[in-house]
């Protein structure tokens, strides 16, 4: 039986932001991607195609429901790091400039299934001076079908 290092997947990537005092903005998102996986380790690996950053490679790291690490290279990087009931801080370097913000964690829900899985994510960014956003982010994962990739790669 073949081994692989990864599995593809499709992303789909839904979210709101809602600032103080602002009309909520809700997002979306979708992707191919991959879905690494060791000893109940996860990470998910996309590039930021649909948001125009497409030089930019995100990885969501997680293990369970204690910590989930957003990585970004490239064009934008950041590190942001999730746990629930603490905060931390964070720094967005895009091409325009450096964006620094804490962050405070309210939750974090993953679940699996056979067929992929999905991870829920509730944080409110704090820029200072009162400025906050309450973001809520979900972010579901399906695995390419295997009969279907096999009759791709046979034609």
């Amino acid at each position: 039986m073949e081994t692989r290092r990864f599995r593809p997947v499709s992303i789909q990537i839904e979210g709101t932001l809602i600032a103080s005092d602002e009309t909520p903005q809700v997002y979306q998102m979708a992707v191919p991607g991959r879905l690494y996986e060791r000893q109940d380790d996860f990470r998910l690996v996309y590039r930021e195609t649909a948001t125009g950053l497409g030089k930019t490679m995100t990885t969501i790291h997680w293990k369970d429901e204690t910590r989930v690490r957003i990585v970004r290279t490239g064009q934008a990087s950041m590190t942001l790091e999730l746990r629930p009931g603490e905060r931390g801080m964070s720094r967005l370097t895009m091409p325009f400039g450096i964006l620094t913000f804490d962050v405070e964690t309210e939750g974090i829900e993953w679940n699996e299934t056979p067929r992929g899985g999905q991870l829920k994510l509730l944080y409110i960014l704090d820029y200072g001076n009162k400025q906050t956003v309450q973001s809520s982010m979900r972010i579901k994962y399906r695995f390419a079908r295997d009969d279907l990739t096999n009759d791709l790669l046979n034609v």
